[in-house]
């Protein structure tokens, strides 16, 4: 945390600063906003987190996407991106902003949106599971001879790859909008299954609800069936901070 601590007091000088983070599902991106949120109420600046997830489709224009790419919410394409372009723009021109609030409990389980927030900060974290990505970084990665992986009992599907790919053009607007980048990486990435399955297995126990192992892997091979799961090492980033199983924070 020393050297986040470090390189955001580089970056903040006062006027709006807008953070973005990249993690896999069930790596700790909540835990790291909440940490971040500490450090900087320690020094008197207004912080706050948003996620990609809240910019979601409503679930009237989700369900008129193409089911045989969209089998789940959470893939480029089933985001309001010109909504966040223009929501992270006007946090960026000092403003107070409108964030939706998403329901992921509607629908059995689709989500729909329930209304808005307001939030006024000074600096503001933006994370998700695919967030910096950008077409470029997927071409050049293809371009490798990677590993064949099976995901699921099924061979890594490369034209819903190229699919997305098409999708992440529309995010990189976005992208640019951020002063500063940060990831966060499981070592190895099947981490993110493991703790996603431990994750989902706390919530049945607690609430009675939550997805099956059986549903939880095909979940989560589905985004990493989106994005290749080694694609993470790719990413152009200000700052990589490597998460091993103990959930110990190693800077790269």
């Amino acid at each position: 945390m020393e050297q986040l601590k470090v390189l955001i007091q580089e970056k903040y000088k006062g006027s709006p600063l807008l953070i973005g983070l990249q993690g896999m599902q069930g790596v700790g991106k909540t835990t790291l906003g909440v940490q971040m949120k500490t450090l900087f109420s320690q020094q008197n600046i207004q912080f706050d987190s948003i996620s990609i997830d809240d910019f979601y489709l409503s679930y009237l224009d989700r369900e008129k996407l193409d089911k045989t790419k969209y089998k789940y919410r959470g893939p480029p394409g089933t985001h309001d991106y010109q909504m966040i372009t223009n929501t992270l723009k006007s946090f960026k021109e000092g403003n107070s902003i409108e964030v939706p609030i998403f329901d992921k409990s509607l629908h059995n389980g689709q989500g729909d949106r329930v209304g808005q927030k307001t939030i006024k900060c000074q600096v503001l974290l933006f994370e998700g599971w695919f967030v910096g990505y950008r077409s470029k970084c997927l071409q050049e990665f293809k371009q490798k001879q990677m590993p064949k992986l099976q995901l699921n009992g099924k061979d890594y599907d490369e034209n819903l790859e190229d699919f997305i790919n098409d999708q992440l053009k529309l995010y990189e607007p976005i992208w640019e909008q951020f002063d500063l980048l940060i990831q966060l990486k499981p070592n190895p990435f099947e981490l993110s299954l493991k703790w996603r399955l431990e994750a989902e297995k706390e919530m049945r126990l607690k609430t009675g609800n939550g997805m099956s192992d059986e549903q939880i892997v095909d979940f989560v091979t589905f985004f990493w069936n989106c994005l290749h799961p080694l694609i993470y090492n790719e990413l152009n980033c200000d700052l990589a901070i490597e998460v091993n199983e103990a959930r110990q924070y190693k800077v790269l």
